[in-house]
């Protein structure tokens, strides 16, 4: 998936987060976008599914959802949300 590539902020590069740092975000959603709040131009995580650089199998990636802990897998072609990160 090539939506992170080429975002960069701060010398950083941004990158698809592995499934375990997408739950760490899910499970800490009200914080994160309160910080979110406070950065010029960035959005407020929604409660929709995301997707995680961590493969399920060959055709299938694990997404994280913020509102619960399911950890659904979603095929490498179907068209979810991406939420890049820079450092965690």
């Amino acid at each position: 998936m090539s939506h992170c590539k080429g975002v960069s902020r701060g010398g950083k590069t941004a990158q698809l987060p592995t499934f375990d740092e997408g739950r760490k975000i899910a499970n800490n959603s009200v914080a994160v976008n309160s910080g979110l709040a406070k950065i010029s131009g960035a959005s407020a995580l929604t409660y929709q599914y995301y997707w995680s650089s961590t493969e399920f199998d060959t055709t299938r990636a694990l997404n994280f959802y913020p509102l619960n802990s399911l950890t659904p897998t979603i095929t490498k072609t179907d068209t979810s949300n991406v939420r890049c990160v820079f450092a965690f």
